[in-house]
């Protein structure tokens, strides 16, 4: 029977780097490593909140990353 473990969770934010040809928001995504697992979502939207609003450039969306090993 095949297992899942949990390696790593990633919060990323996608930030706002330059601007296009046509006027429009090009973004990146700064990320943040080793997110405690299993984590309730709230909490991750606070952090990610406060850290964008720390930040000068403007923000856009949050995502979580997980990265699983499957094993025997």
């Amino acid at each position: 029977m095949a297992n899942k473990y949990l390696e790593s969770t990633v919060l990323s934010i996608e930030v706002q780097k330059s601007i296009d040809n046509e006027g429009n928001p090009v973004f990146t995504k700064k990320k943040i490593g080793n997110l405690q697992p299993n984590v309730e979502v709230e909490r991750i939207k606070a952090v990610s909140e406060g850290v964008a609003g720390v930040l000068k450039e403007n923000t856009r969306f949050f995502y979580v990353t997980e990265v699983s090993q499957i094993s025997e």
